[in-house]
């Protein structure tokens, strides 16, 4: 016995059925009133048809390629993880996780990338292993815009690569010189790499009210000139965003174009703000000089490094990749 389904505009079904009889005949049953609701994937879910998965598996099997030349191993961590531990870093917006209530385990969410999945899995199951460790990952991950229209993507496939137990200028060249040796692979070839710089950027968006300030340093990065113009903000600091927004470029350019008034200011707090970062906790604060830095009006930047080495490193990555550029991200 087969079934033969034929679709209809009215998205129903009817059902022809032909039944092998012993006596060899088909007896032909018609069942024009049986109807089947069509159903949809839910909102922000796609299907990968034929096509879609041979263009997918291309795609991954030439960066899985890349990866290994790299020395990087594949991971496969859990689609699910708690939702404190997601929300541990302080990267991930809670408001784009997709979360599950589990009776056992409380709040869950599904991956919205594979850091946090990563450095769990290295704290728990790789602390005997040597360092540094090479990880790559190529799988699915799920995100939800808190401004999400209907019918707008939630689930993604993507791939990358974690390098734990290393740093400096190595490891940043390391990871830009296999990053454009993915792209190569994959045959794309007009294509930019933007760099930014944490101290930098905070310093540059001091000026502006902390309630703002994170939306203006988006706009910025996602290159949302709209969005930076339809802001409601003062003229002075309305111009100094659009001048903000137009700061991008060859590191060494924008580098010097720092280094001369009105930015020569800026460059001095990043500065005064990394020396007060690597100062001992447990050290007095001395009595300041007009213009000089103190504890009180500045936050220290976690990071103690020198802006000579930012600079440096900037440059240096710029020289063995002409295609990077420096802006605010």
């Amino acid at each position: 016995m087969f079934v033969r389904a034929n679709w209809y505009r009215s998205s129903q079904l009817t059902v022809r059925l032909t039944v092998q009889h012993p006596s060899h005949r088909s007896i032909v049953y018609c069942l024009p009133h049986l109807t089947m609701t069509v159903f949809q994937p839910p909102a922000g879910a796609r299907d990968l048809l034929p096509l879609d998965v041979a263009q997918k598996q291309w795609i991954e099997t030439h960066l899985n390629s890349i990866f290994a030349r790299w020395g990087y191993h594949q991971i496969v961590t859990s689609t699910l993880e708690r939702l404190d531990m997601l929300m541990a870093g302080g990267a991930i917006d809670p408001d784009s996780v997709i979360q599950i209530q589990d009776p056992d385990d409380g709040l869950l969410g599904l991956r919205p990338e594979l850091t946090a999945s990563i450095a769990r899995a290295a704290v728990t199951r790789l602390t005997g292993a040597s360092f540094p460790q090479r990880l790559y990952y190529n799988t699915n991950v799920f995100r939800r815009e808190p401004d999400s229209r209907h019918g707008r993507q939630h689930e993604f496939h993507q791939a990358g690569v974690e390098l734990l137990g290393a740093g400096g200028s190595m490891a940043d060249a390391e990871i830009l010189l296999l990053l454009a040796d993915c792209l190569t692979a994959i045959d794309l070839t007009d294509w930019k790499i933007v760099l930014g710089q944490a101290a930098l950027t905070r310093s540059l968006l001091e000026p502006f009210p902390a309630a703002v300030r994170e939306s203006v340093r988006t706009a910025i990065a996602q290159l949302d000139r709209v969005a930076l113009s339809d802001m409601d903000l003062p003229a002075d600091l309305h111009e100094r965003a659009l001048v903000l927004f137009e700061l991008r470029g060859q590191p060494k350019a924008v580098l010097q174009q720092l280094a001369r008034p009105p930015w020569k200011p800026v460059i001095a707090m990043v500065q005064c703000s990394i020396a007060l970062s690597s100062t001992s906790a447990r050290s007095k604060p001395s009595t300041t000089t007009p213009g000089s830095c103190s504890r009180s009006s500045l936050k220290p930047v976690p990071a103690p490094v020198s802006w000579a080495k930012v600079a440096a490193t900037m440059t240096c990555l710029a020289c063995i990749i002409p295609r990077v550029n420096l802006a605010l991200v």
